[in-house]
């Protein structure tokens, strides 16, 4: 009787372990995605260059010339798109 609940006990602990390195798989997974998106995000947002939030007007001023200037609205413009699209579709990653 106390051999079966020793072997029980075992099997329970076989199986809590398969579900820990599941769960362990399924953490690292969405870490990768979330640091991938994290660099995406960095490169596409210009308030990133400032280390801080950046209006338009701090792009305009601290540009450093007019294709500067240019560069910078068009990543701003690409992550507010990107942003747009994670807000209307947020099923659609990994997160």
């Amino acid at each position: 009787m106390l051999d079966q609940q020793i072997e029980e006990a075992y099997a329970q602990v076989s199986q809590l372990d398969e579900e820990i390195n599941d769960l362990q798989s399924q953490i690292s997974n969405r870490e990768g995605s979330i640091e991938k998106k994290y660099g995406a995000f960095k490169g596409e947002n210009p308030g990133h260059l400032y280390g801080g939030e950046t209006s338009t007007l701090d792009i305009i001023f601290r540009r450093d010339s007019f294709n500067d200037f240019l560069d910078k609205t068009s990543l701003f413009e690409n992550h507010i798109r990107s942003r747009y699209q994670a807000d209307r579709n947020p099923s659609g990653g990994d997160l």
